[in-house]
């Protein structure tokens, strides 16, 4: 048995009997771009290790954006994104991670995990700021990563 579904609009509030709701505004689904508040904590690794990592879950986006990232000084400072929040721990998950220079972008979808860790040699301590890029770069947070000998 085949079925056809016909959906007709109206400019009348009345029809068959009926009486229909009309509006004169087309809605559109909204597309949100802003996240909701994020607040990575300050990250310090030793040069040998333990190398400590910071995540936050990026909620209140309806689709992906891409997140830009700047910081002081040079360092290795690595990324990674993943919808399980065990998966960018570093020390639980070394494997995946992604380099990211000054500068630098990335995207991430709703709901999911954004982690960084500061690796290498290099003693100092630098400032971290992450922008949406998707929102004009606007300041979501800045923190700062520490490499301690």
């Amino acid at each position: 048995m085949k079925s056809i579904l016909v959906l007709t609009a109206f400019n009348t509030a009345v029809q068959d009997g009926l009486e229909f709701a009309t509006s004169g505004e087309t809605q559109y689904p909204s597309v949100d771009l802003i996240p909701n508040a994020v607040n990575w904590q300050n990250i310090t690794s030793n040069v040998s290790g333990p190398f400590e990592s910071d995540s936050e879950q990026i909620t209140g986006i309806s689709q992906a954006i891409v997140l830009r990232i700047t910081y002081t000084g040079t360092m290795n400072l690595q990324y990674k994104t993943n919808a399980d929040s065990l998966q960018v721990n570093y020390n639980i998950n070394p494997n995946g991670w992604t380099s990211i220079a000054s500068g630098g972008t990335f995207t991430v979808q709703p709901t999911h995990y954004v982690g960084f860790v500061r690796l290498g040699s290099k003693v100092s301590t630098e400032t971290v700021t992450v922008e949406n890029n998707s929102d004009g770069n606007t300041v979501l947070d800045t923190f700062t990563a520490t490499m301690n000998p």
